[in-house]
């Protein structure tokens, strides 16, 4: 890093138990980050944090992302310019979620809930799920995460995890969701956006029942919703369960009681509104 020119504003970020500190040269930064992962649920009073993270934005272009520090419990190091600093960023703290909460259940999948029902909905963005949810909660769903779900083993139950929406692309930089908090992203820096849902779960540690099991898909034809059987759905589970070797036979006898309690569908997507109509008519029939 360059040391004549030290980071001078930070904040912190949590889930959960898992506390960091950002620190960086670049306030616009500092406050674009604060609503990646909510303002309204940083620690106060000065906490530990179990990783720093450091961005120095003084680099030069060829200068990517490096990771490194003394110790992997302790210490995150990332200094970047190009590409955008705030999605790779994203990515890493994602890894030492996974890391840190050893003791639950992670997904690659997203949660919300409706009318009392908890929908996790699973898979990579390529799916599509990003969108979907996005479009879900402006149409009345509770916002839990999009990113990583986190389990609560032996409860079937997913907890909230604080961190905006990330869209690869919206048609209008300045769209605003539900009328109410636009869009933000690194100006000029990034293809990303990142939407602070307002209808979200309100406590760091609020958590619900799962009720349903969802695998999104990006389809040509008409959008559909198609009954998956238990076996089929714990093994898409456990392709989207993030690995970690010691815990992996709790985690298969964990997913194999939820898709027995759960109604699993595979859902095709193809128009937002026409395939969140199948959901609420799936939900209203429950």
């Amino acid at each position: 890093m360059n040391t004549s020119n030290q980071p001078s504003f930070s904040t912190y970020f949590r889930v959960l138990n898992f506390i960091g500190e950002v620190i960086s040269n670049d306030k616009e930064f500092i406050s674009e980050f604060r609503y990646l992962y909510y303002k309204e649920n940083e620690p106060v009073s000065n906490p530990h944090a179990s990783y720093k993270v450091y961005i120095d934005r003084h680099l030069g272009l060829n200068k990517i992302h490096s990771i490194t520090g003394p110790r992997k419990d302790e210490f995150l190091l990332i200094t970047a310019f190009y590409p955008s600093i705030l999605p790779a960023l994203e990515q890493s703290i994602n890894k030492l979620v996974i890391q840190k909460l050893d003791t639950y259940c992670l997904v690659e999948s997203g949660f919300i809930t409706y009318d009392g029902l908890g929908l996790l909905i699973v898979g990579g963005y390529e799916t599509g799920r990003n969108l979907l949810i996005k479009t879900l909660v402006e149409r009345g769903c509770i916002y839990y995460g999009d990113a990583i779900s986190i389990l609560d083993m032996p409860r079937y139950e997913a907890i909230h995890f604080p961190k905006s929406i990330a869209v690869e692309s919206l048609s209008n930089k300045f769209t605003k969701f539900r009328g109410r908090n636009p869009a933000f992203r690194e100006r000029n820096r990034t293809s990303s956006y990142y939407v602070l849902p307002a209808e979200r779960a309100k406590t760091i540690k609020a958590c619900h029942r799962i009720d349903f099991v969802f695998f999104p898909k990006k389809v040509s034809g008409s959008p559909a919703l198609t009954y998956v059987t238990p076996a089929d759905a714990l093994m898409r589970l456990m392709e989207s369960t993030f690995d970690r070797r010691q815990n992996s036979e709790k985690q298969f006898d964990y997913l194999a009681g939820l898709v027995r309690k759960v109604q699993s569908f595979c859902i095709s997507i193809k128009g937002l509104k026409k395939t969140t109509d199948l959901i609420f008519q799936q939900l209203r029939a429950d």
